[in-house]
């Protein structure tokens, strides 16, 4: 199984249990992982430059959304300021590891 299908599958099933309905929407969460996973991993992608870390980075903003306890009014637009937050710490981490 590929990594992106690996990611993809977890989230389903987190998605599956936590039953979430997105505020604001008629579309369940199931709906914008589907819709929106592919591209907020594409974006990722562009600005990491590696298929992997991309969709590690794409998950965690997934299941950071998930962990919330109350409703969020945009999630795609809270989706993307994980991820860049997650890109920022990741370069961080990468600056002081080849310090």
């Amino acid at each position: 199984m590929s990594k992106k299908r690996m990611f993809a599958s977890a989230i389903s099933a987190s998605l599956a249990v936590a039953g979430l309905a997105i505020a604001g929407s008629s579309g369940s969460a199931e709906d914008l992982l589907k819709g929106g996973y592919p591209r907020l991993a594409g974006w990722v992608r562009q600005l990491v430059d590696d298929d992997d870390t991309a969709h590690e980075i794409a998950s965690e903003a997934f299941v950071r959304l998930l962990g919330r306890l109350t409703k969020v009014e945009c999630p795609q637009s809270y989706l993307y300021t994980i991820a860049a937050s997650l890109i920022r710490d990741r370069r961080r981490q990468l600056g002081q590891n080849h310090a």
